[in-house]
C-alpha cells in the first residue's frame, strides 16, 4: 500500500503551491499599500480650490493667466 504522506518538509498549508499563492497575494497587497502611502495616502484629496489650482499650475496643466483667473473667480 502506498502512503500519500510526503516525507520531509511539508509547508504549513499543505500543498506548496498554495503557500506560493499566499505569498504572492501578500506581496501585491504590500505593494499597493506602499504605493498609496507614497502618493499621500488613501483619501487625502485636497478640496481647497486655491490649492488645486496651485497644484495644476505647478504641474503645468494651466497657464499663469488661467491660474490668476481661477484665483480671481474664487474670491
Amino acid at each position: 500500500m502506498k502512503s500519500t504522506h510526503k516525507e520531509g518538509f511539508e509547508p504549513m498549508f499543505g500543498d506548496w503551491r498554495f503557500s506560493v499563492v499566499i505569498v504572492v497575494i501578500l506581496v501585491i497587497v504590500l505593494m499597493f499599500v506602499v504605493w498609496n502611502v507614497a502618493r499621500g495616502g488613501i483619501g487625502s484629496h485636497v478640496h481647497d480650490p486655491k490649492a488645486i489650482a496651485k497644484e495644476r499650475y505647478a504641474r503645468g496643466e494651466i497657464t499663469l493667466e488661467q491660474f490668476n483667473d481661477i484665483k480671481r473667480n474664487i474670491r
